[in-house]
């Protein structure tokens, strides 16, 4: 049912159907209550987009933080990746995201199919973000002949005093192998 409150185009498509179909039984018979169906029709699709925009799951709150992690990154901004988005106690992670940054300038980072299951179940609850991403950089010791690196990602999250933050991550090279930590 959270369909409904991730994704205005359900209302949408639902409220095209009920407008067609009350509208091609308006053509045929001319009955006058069928523009009152129709007005309640479009009146209940606009109430169903507005209720989507309002309500935020927690899946889109994850997806927030994704997104504001992928600004930190494109701000070159250490200090707000670990202090807003990385879990203190995710040594390994809050370790990469360092040496990452100390060593290279970001000038593009995002990602694309993002995938995030959460888990309500778990105390805190928790969240797992798996997509696919990528940054091109500038190496500031300019030992990287290269300048793009592309992996796929799993980001385990934890929502903590109502912010979710990354509490480790998992690096997949194009061939399906795992990262090594001291790898870039």
């Amino acid at each position: 049912m959270t369909v409904f409150l991730e994704n205005p185009w359900p209302w949408i498509f639902l409220g095209i159907v009920a407008e067609a179909v009350l509208a091609a039984m308006w053509m045929t018979t001319r009955q006058s209550q069928l523009l009152w169906g129709m007005a309640g029709s479009l009146a209940f699709m606009v109430v169903g987009v507005v209720v989507e925009r309002l309500v935020v799951t927690e899946q889109e709150r994850v997806e927030a933080a994704m997104e504001g992690i992928v600004a930190a990154l494109n701000a070159n901004d250490l200090e707000r990746l670990l202090n807003d988005y990385i879990a203190p106690d995710a040594g390994v992670t809050r370790g990469r995201a360092s040496w990452a940054l100390g060593r290279i300038h970001i000038q593009r980072a995002n990602y694309h199919n993002l995938q995030v299951t959460v888990n309500r179940l778990t105390s805190p609850i928790t969240a797992t973000a798996e997509f696919d991403g990528g940054v091109d950089f500038r190496d500031r010791q300019g030992e990287f002949p290269y300048g793009h690196y592309r992996a796929h990602f799993v980001v385990e999250l934890e929502l903590r005093d109502g912010r979710w933050l990354v509490t480790d991550h998992v690096e997949y090279d194009v061939f399906g192998g795992q990262r090594q930590e001291d790898r870039f």
